[in-house]
């Protein structure tokens, strides 16, 4: 980095034949690819199938926002003492933040980022008896590299339930997840295992197992 910029416009011309790494890990080695791409953007011709290219990455990328955004996650809630689990079904809300720890380059020359903390927020049901309506807000951490499929994570939140039998109840929820997918372009599979233990104790405590679409 230090040797690049001390070149000049020599050495962007000379960063500009080099040949770029696809993906980087760490906050000063993506803020490098992304000075590239503005340079390349800026002093290199585009040819058409380059805006045919990146304007198809935009048009998957607003479609798959909007599959996933209808499209619910599953799981499996068993509460203690219960003989059989019951049907969790929700959606979820991401709001990513903090620095970037990984991009990577799509096809068409895209810089796509991963900021790996996000605030959630789930609403959902729940198929048992009694039939219920839940809430969920939360925190998340994802750890996971450019070049790797997998990646994994943490997180904590607090379930809520309103419904006539529960008569409103809140747990205190830690997670562990799985993120599967390229990094760092949207679309992955998202597994999270998480407990909740409810206060005040209206509510059993309970073990979700859960597989969903996630965009970040």
């Amino acid at each position: 980095m230090l040797a690049i910029a001390s070149l000049g416009p020599l050495g962007a011309e000379a960063r500009a034949d080099a040949a770029e790494p696809a993906g980087a890990d760490s906050p000063g080695a993506c803020a490098g690819l992304d000075e590239a791409a503005r340079w390349r953007f800026n002093h290199q011709p585009t040819t058409e199938a380059d805006v045919y290219r990146s304007m198809g990455e935009g048009i998957g990328d607003e479609i798959i926002g909007r599959f996933i955004a209808f499209v619910p996650s599953l799981g499996l809630e068993l509460e203690r003492s219960s003989p059989s689990p019951g049907l969790a079904i929700f959606w979820t809300a991401t709001l990513p933040f903090g620095p970037v720890t990984a991009c990577r380059f799509s096809r068409g020359g895209n810089l796509y980022v991963l900021r790996p903390l996000r605030l959630v927020i789930e609403p959902g049901i729940l198929v048992r008896k009694p039939f219920c309506a839940f809430l969920r807000p939360g925190l998340r951490a994802i750890w996971h590299r450019s070049a790797w499929p997998l990646g994994l994570g943490a997180g904590i939140g607090s379930t809520l339930f309103v419904s006539d039998a529960d008569r409103g109840s809140a747990s205190i929820s830690p997670e562990l997840l799985v993120h599967y997918g390229r990094c760092c372009a949207p679309l992955y599979f998202l597994l999270s295992i998480r407990a909740d233990r409810f206060f005040p104790r209206r509510q059993p405590d309970a073990v979700t197992a859960s597989l969903g679409f996630a965009y970040f």
